[in-house]
């Protein structure tokens, strides 16, 4: 088996992406709880909790190398 470094044409970066999934709210994927009034509202920032993840992650890949 080859690998990517042992390609004829190799990509110009050897990179593996990390990307955190942020679904629409439409589709259910973060769970909903009631507010103070009652409304129906997202548990956590989603968008906070992906900068998270990825803080991680590459912090996770730096150690690897």
């Amino acid at each position: 088996m080859r690998t990517a470094a042992q390609d004829v044409v190799p990509p110009p970066r050897l990179e593996i992406g990390f990307a955190p999934e942020l679904l629409p709210p439409e589709v259910g994927y973060a769970r909903l709880v009631p507010d103070s009034a009652s409304d129906l509202r997202e548990e956590g920032d989603r968008w906070e909790q992906s900068l998270v993840l990825t803080e991680i992650a590459s912090e996770c890949f730096e150690a690897a190398l």
